[in-house]
């Protein structure tokens, strides 16, 4: 397997991960649009809060990643043409 195809076998996983991540996000979210306003405002609506925001977070991270990856492989390809 070359560079190219393993670093688009890398890509692919990122990808996977990402929507993985935010199937959770969104389950989250709902789970927190669910619960009645006055909980919504207590510790726990918080926490849901909370945990939706840092997974939020990490799938933009790991969009950035696979932009990254997109940028390398173009570059990478460019290398292998030369």
């Amino acid at each position: 397997m070359g560079i190219s195809a393993q670093v688009c076998a890398y890509k692919e996983s990122i990808e996977d991960l990402k929507n993985d991540i935010e199937s959770i996000r969104d389950d989250e979210e709902e789970k927190y649009e669910n619960l009645p306003e006055g909980l919504q405002e207590s510790e726990m609506g918080e926490k849901l809060m909370e945990v939706y925001e840092k997974l939020d977070e990490i799938a933009d991270m790991l969009d950035t990643i696979v932009d990254e990856i997109d940028e390398v492989s173009g570059e990478l390809d460019e290398v292998v043409t030369l």
